[in-house]
């Protein structure tokens, strides 16, 4: 880990610790141009004390000498952005390093104290709360403090957590410290809905402390590769942990006319694979449709049922959300749906749903059959 230390004539050096670091305070904050930050070949060469960015290494530094905090972490120059490796590593750690500081001080760039005092809700209103990386920055550390433009304190986390749930929908237990992991999946995911990064693959890899998960970053590879592998990690680890989503759906799955160990080990590999792709494709077929907010709630209305046929529980979710239509003709046995309206399904055995997910989120236009079910009527069935 890269550490900042302050001098007397306002300058800064680097020092670097390879294993526990000292005590140190770590600045949250939102980036402005990439010419305006100062950047670690700036505290190299003694050089971009001019850009705008250099103010707020000031005031966390002179913030953290007040704590008597010797010395510092920021993002903008204390990683090595030209090395992807580097790169990698830090942000794969980035949640360990704020969970594991002093301090971590947040500074609100468009929020000045006159403001404040004259209405809080500037605070709420304030671009930190929009961004991706600042949700794993509100939540990992111990103490966090709220500072305006004007390096004025206005408060800490638990004595503006009504301003913050406002703001954020977090729930209180969250911002107290709770473990994320006595959160659902989708909970979490819900706290994203109405942030977003600079770079795409950035709204997924921000939310890989949050999932307390580890995995290569590819720059590259979109938003939805990235949200799909952050997703597999995060029912991956929830699986391991805790097992819940497989009690949920080994009863859904049938064996295939296997029997034994090895029938077992299959039947795990098959749950595991299903949920990470329900997920999936229902959470990006909602955000493609401007749905989030709706698919989360529907999705936690859902989460502590026990499923007898996921397939009808899968179905029940997109026609509540209006993702299909359902139509039933009267002189035939099988419904046949519409995806947004032009994809023809129909004629798939029954016992295979869990290939719907595919159809859905790959566009592939398959029959479905639902064999002896009830009529359909109201969106429900």
């Amino acid at each position: 880990m890269r550490l900042l230390r302050a001098h007397n004539d306002g300058t800064f050096s680097l020092v670097e610790f390879y294993s526990k670091p000292p005590p140190y305070a770590i600045l949250s904050h939102t980036w402005g141009h990439d010419n305006e930050e100062v950047l670690l070949k700036d505290i190299i060469n003694k050089t971009g004390t001019s850009k705008p960015g250099y103010t707020k290494l000031r005031f966390c530094a002179e913030q953290a000498a007040k704590d008597g905090i010797e010395h510092i972490w920021v993002d903008t120059c204390c990683i090595d952005k030209t090395s992807s490796a580097e790169l990698s590593e830090a942000i794969n750690s980035m949640f360990r390093w704020y969970q594991n500081s002093e301090k971590c001080y947040v500074y609100l760039a468009d929020v000045y104290i006159s403001e404040y005092n004259a209405d809080i809700r500037c605070f709420q209103k304030s671009w930190w709360f929009t961004r991706g990386w600042t949700l794993q920055e509100l939540l990992a550390p111990t103490c966090v403090e709220f500072f305006t433009a004007d390096a004025q304190l206005i408060g800490d986390r638990d004595t503006l957590s009504s301003a913050i749930i406002k703001a954020t929908g977090i729930p209180d237990d969250a911002l107290r410290g709770y473990p994320l992991y006595l959160f659902t999946i989708t909970e979490r995911l819900s706290w994203t809905m109405h942030r977003s990064t600079k770079r795409e693959e950035d709204s997924a890899y921000s939310l890989l402390g949050i999932f307390d998960v580890h995995m290569p970053l590819i720059y590259g590879e979109g938003s939805d590769r990235a949200f799909s592998r952050v997703l597999h990690e995060a029912v991956v680890y929830e699986n391991r942990q805790h097992g819940k989503f497989f009690r949920i759906l080994r009863k859904a799955i049938p064996p295939r006319g296997m029997h034994g160990l090895y029938a077992g080990r299959r039947r795990l590999r098959i749950i595991s694979s299903f949920w990470t792709l329900l997920i999936t494709a229902i959470y990006m077929l909602a955000r493609a449709n401007g749905k989030g907010h709706k698919v989360i709630d529907v999705l936690n209305i859902f989460s502590d049922i026990e499923v007898v046929d996921v397939g009808r529980f899968f179905l029940c979710i997109l026609i509540n959300l209006n993702l299909i239509t359902v139509m039933r003709p009267s002189n035939r046995d099988e419904y046949i749906f519409y995806q947004q309206d032009t994809a023809l399904l129909q004629a798939l055995p029954g016992y295979y749903y869990e290939w719907f997910i595919f159809i859905l989120f790959f566009d592939v236009k398959l029959p479905l059959q639902l064999p002896g079910d009830k009529e359909i009527s109201g969106g429900t069935i």
